[in-house]
């Protein structure tokens, strides 16, 4: 005969059950812990940001002022303080073009990785966390692209104004990467060996952002017994793990495009 604590027991083990099996992902949206790691892994993108930002200044600044100081060896010791036609013609241009071009090319990337470092962390308030960087990753974008080109060709047949409209969404700029085209995981992620990579990359993400970060800091504090410095030390392994995470964000995309 089963005691009253054995049929409280199987009560419970059967009420849990039913829980999960009707448990969906959308009831973890007001969970407290999802809601600390969304803002611990915004404020990481937001520290990277702000390092991306301030090494490239400091690399433009040094550039240019190696540049002036070239140019002053040329013309700021004449006696007028000033170029003649003597010294313009020994002025540094190439070196100045090629300074330019070195700080449109910085400009062009840093500012790619500050964009990437925003989607990630509008991606980490998403229900199922970085779900975009995830399917950029897998391929998803590309896939659903390929399957909205299917489609479109059954249902216009490939000729006429259907397929003229066809040729006019490819040509503006209807890529695989479009953030506006992402629908979900499709039906196939689940048979695909792709689901693989989505699981060893959020265990890479959470791993990285999240254990890492703390367990370093947790050894810094206990051997340094110095708050300031743990928590620089915390700032930094957090924004490398947000780094490398944003840059392969990033090529995933480019990629895929």
């Amino acid at each position: 005969r089963q005691s009253r604590f054995g049929k409280m027991l199987t009560a419970r083990g059967r009420s849990l059950a039913d829980t999960r099996l009707h448990f969906k992902l959308k009831d973890l949206q007001y969970s407290p812990v999802l809601l600390l790691l969304a803002i611990w892994h915004t404020y990481g993108a937001w520290v990277t940001a702000c390092i991306y930002l301030t090494l490239s200044a400091n690399l433009l600044l040094s550039w240019y002022i190696d540049w002036y100081r070239q140019s002053l060896e040329i013309c700021g010791n004449t006696a007028e303080g000033r170029c003649n036609g003597k010294e313009m013609l020994n002025f540094p241009v190439g070196p100045f073009f090629a300074i330019f071009l070195r700080s449109w090319c910085l400009v062009c990337v840093v500012a790619e990785l500050v964009r990437f470092c925003y989607l990630m962390a509008i991606d980490a308030w998403r229900v199922d966390a970085f779900e975009a960087y995830r399917q950029t990753v897998c391929g998803e974008p590309y896939i659903q692209w390929i399957e909205q080109l299917c489609q479109r060709s059954q249902g216009g047949g490939g000729t006429g104004q259907n397929s003229d409209n066809n040729r006019t969404a490819v040509g503006n700029g209807n890529t695989a990467a479009d953030s506006t085209s992402l629908r979900g995981w499709s039906s196939s992620i689940l048979t695909s060996p792709r689901r693989f990579i989505d699981t060893s990359l959020q265990l890479c993400l959470y791993v990285s952002l999240d254990v890492m970060p703390l367990a370093f800091a947790i050894w810094k504090y206990y051997d340094t017994n110095d708050p300031e410095l743990t928590f620089v030390d915390l700032n930094v392994s957090l924004s490398l793990a947000v780094s490398f995470h944003s840059t392969m964000y990033f090529l995933a995309w480019n990629v895929i495009d």
